[in-house]
């Protein structure tokens, strides 16, 4: 929605949807008042997301698009609500289409690279999930597989530029920056000329996002990076049960929904018996997905709210098809 308005009317606010919202059942939309919805902010008298802006800079350049061949609705609501699940849909393939090229990057031969892109299409939950919502982790996914692509692409040559993905890629979901550390960790052990690019190129967008900002909410920082909540994020006594229930829960449990992430993560395992070049990027993501794991089971409510299927596990589902490449 914030991305239609900035698109048609240049604004950055939810406020011409709210007679709209306000005539939808409560059920239909969560919350029909825009004053009560927590997702919402109000900086200046204007209603504003509350979520990570990087989701709207992520999809503006599609919804701009849309809107140079589509006239405006009569209902504004009800176009965003039709146009989600088709941008949802696009996003959804084009991560698919990432993780192939990128496996053709990393040594897989083509028969390889379309498999193991089709498992990551149907043997897991990416398209059950990410097919009809523009969730944080479905737009997350171009911007992570891009970064590992510049990192490997030509033997290394634009490694400095993972540094742009990596800075959009944060700004959509904040709890990548541990993803990102490792990436930084790689270029300075393996592509060290390369560094200072990737660290810059990374700061360029950090700089842009602070100025903007300050523009949109008169603060450094939008509230949602600030970190004001009621209740902490992380609990680390929750630990145990997050391990446990990300593996076997009945309801969010890779056991029951995406089994074949076990054997990405025995990939994983296997990775570090070897010690041949080509095999440090696939460290590289064993690393990342040993972190993404302990940090979301620290989760104080690690079972996502309300989702199907095991939600904190989607925004690095193409890590785990990965591993499958050195157990192939």
């Amino acid at each position: 929605r914030t991305a239609l308005n900035v698109a048609r009317h240049g604004r950055y606010d939810l406020e011409p949807y709210r007679e709209a919202i306000t005539r939808q059942p409560a059920e239909n939309v969560w919350i029909n008042n825009l004053d009560l919805d927590p997702r919402v902010v109000t900086t200046n008298g204007r209603p504003l997301i509350f979520h990570p802006a990087g989701v709207v800079f992520a999809v503006l350049p599609m919804v701009t698009a849309y809107t140079l061949w589509h006239p405006p609705e009569a209902d504004p609501l009800a176009e965003a609500i039709a146009l989600t699940p088709r941008l949802a849909h696009l996003v959804a393939a084009l991560s698919v289409g990432l993780l192939f090229l990128l496996l053709l990057e990393v040594g897989a031969s083509w028969k390889q690279s379309f498999v193991l892109a089709l498992v990551f299409a149907l043997a897991t939950p990416h398209f059950v999930t990410h097919a009809d919502g523009l969730w944080a982790h479905n737009l997350f996914l171009p911007f992570l597989l891009g970064m590992l692509l510049l990192v490997v692409a030509q033997e290394g040559r634009w490694a400095g530029y993972a540094g742009l993905p990596a800075g959009v890629g944060f700004l959509i979901r904040p709890d990548s920056l541990g993803l990102i550390a490792c990436v930084g960790v790689y270029i300075l052990l393996l592509r060290r000329q390369h560094l200072a690019l990737f660290v810059g190129s990374g700061l360029c967008v950090a700089f842009a996002f602070v100025g903007w900002s300050q523009h949109i909410y008169a603060n450094w920082l939008p509230p949602y990076f600030i970190g004001k909540k009621e209740v902490a994020m992380i609990a680390l006594a929750n630990l145990p049960a997050g391990l446990v229930g990300h593996l076997f829960s009945p309801n969010r449990g890779i056991a029951l929904f995406a089994p074949i992430l076990f054997l990405g993560m025995a990939g994983a395992v296997i990775v570090w018996k070897r010690s041949d070049p080509q095999t440090r990027f696939f460290q590289m993501i064993s690393a990342m997905m040993l972190l993404h794991f302990l940090f979301i089971s620290s989760f104080r409510s690690w079972w996502a709210g309300f989702a199907y299927g095991p939600r904190y596990f989607c925004a690095i589902l193409p890590l785990y098809i990965l591993q499958l490449l050195p157990l192939w």
